[in-house]
């Protein structure tokens, strides 16, 4: 439609029925033949119009689309869903995690409820936030141990989170030691299988009694029958100086690895894929400086793994803190796939549903496509360890519709003959 024309016009007011074709019509107004005007709206200037769910915009003027999202990121936002099997949504408030299984392999699918109010839209994007944590680290930022960890022979009290927030702080018992036959120091610990890393920033008061130490053990866990066998990453003082010392005790006889003059704040041990434990030391947590193997061959597959002390003084106190002991798991391959479909009915099992998408390639914004009354996804979780787990939060959907109507009236229009 080229335009509005006529003689004489009073307000106009035009309605638009969805998916009407666009308008086209500010007046201009010229002479006609026989003393007439023609006047033509053409919808170049909004200004000059009055509009309700309508865009008058380059000439045209069409049913405006309105734009709509919904945001999931609280534990009840996915409570309420159309499945829940080996999804755990109390460990991490807000987010979709995959429970803890007897794997690896562990897998999960969590399907959501219906999203949609039944009137038919364009679905644009879909957005998650993906990553994945294990359950061994602790960053020590509450006021409680986690129950992940447990003690052998535990100090007589510790706190987390004070005098110092963020910090594990107990005082060592005494006279207490992991070496040779003694195996009575405080060590803190979580069982641990296959390939791994462990990191732990720790701190003492100042040492003053031979033979205090504080570092990374690993241990064969009880009983100690036939064998025994630990291995450590530790700073320890000796001679009057404090060194790093990679030790391995074997059924009851210690053996220094290494023992290299430095005071680091910063110990990791590392179980390689063919088990062989690699330790090393640091300044800042980032950047590594290798101290020596430890243990006998390849230890059995569990291991206790965890921070510890020796204070072999009676006299001598020791304060040990703990920033925190961070695992990691080479291999575990945590794994998100989010999926989508559409439909027009409640019923999923109606034909218009269409079936699951190919998994969506962008976290930050992949299209969806068809238009329709309601829409599902679902994340399909994934981990080859027995520690790391994948988690999805911030599920973002976007969607646009226009309006059933729409109207734009012109201002009033006088016309004028000379």
């Amino acid at each position: 439609m080229k335009g509005i024309r006529g003689g004489a016009f009073l307000a106009l007011a035009l309605a638009f029925l969805f998916l009407v074709p666009m308008v086209k019509a500010d007046p201009t107004v010229t002479a006609g033949g026989q003393g007439s005007l023609d006047v033509v709206w053409d919808f170049q200037n909004p200004a000059n119009y009055t509009t309700r769910d309508v865009v008058v915009q380059g000439g045209e003027a069409s049913l405006r689309k309105i734009p709509g999202g919904l945001n999931l990121t609280t534990q009840s936002d996915f409570a309420d869903n159309a499945s829940l099997a080996n999804i755990d949504l109390n460990r991490r408030p807000g987010d979709v995690v995959l429970n803890r299984t007897s794997g690896p392999p562990a897998t999960a699918t969590y399907t959501s409820k219906l999203i949609g109010g039944g009137t038919s839209v364009s679905w644009n994007a879909i957005a998650w936030n993906a990553s994945s944590f294990d359950d061994h680290s602790d960053e020590f930022g509450g006021a409680s141990l986690d129950p992940h960890w447990r003690w052998m022979n535990p100090p007589a009290s510790y706190t987390v989170g004070a005098p110092s927030p963020g910090w594990l702080t107990f005082n060592t018992l005494r006279p207490t030691d992991w070496w040779n036959g003694a195996s009575s120091g405080q060590f803190l610990y979580q069982s641990v299988s296959g390939e791994f890393q462990v990191e732990a920033h720790i701190r003492t008061s100042a040492m003053t009694a031979a033979g205090q130490k504080a570092g990374i053990l690993v241990m064969l866990p009880p009983p100690f029958s036939p064998t025994t066998f630990w291995a450590s990453a530790h700073r320890v003082l000796s001679g009057g100086i404090v060194r790093v010392q990679a030790a391995t005790t074997f059924n009851g006889n210690t053996f220094v690895n290494t023992t290299v003059t430095a005071n680091p704040d910063y110990l990791m041990i590392r179980r390689t894929a063919n088990g062989s434990l690699e330790t090393y030391f640091g300044t800042d947590g980032r950047n590594w400086t290798f101290l020596s193997n430890v243990g006998f061959g390849n230890p059995p597959v569990t291991l206790w793994v965890g921070v510890f002390s020796g204070n072999p003084s009676f006299g001598t106190p020791l304060t040990v803190n703990v920033d925190y002991a961070r695992f990691s798991f080479p291999g575990a391959n945590p794994q998100v796939e989010v999926e989508t479909r559409t439909g027009n009915a409640t019923s999923t099992t109606d034909p218009s549903w269409t079936p699951w998408s190919f998994p969506h390639p962008n976290n930050l914004g992949s299209p969806i496509g068809p238009r329709a009354a309601y829409l599902q996804y679902r994340l399909l979780l994934s981990t080859s360890s027995l520690y790391v787990r994948p988690l999805v939060g911030d599920v973002n959907l976007s969607w646009e519709y226009r309006p059933a109507t729409g109207e734009v009236a012109t201002q009033a229009f006088t016309p004028r003959w000379k």
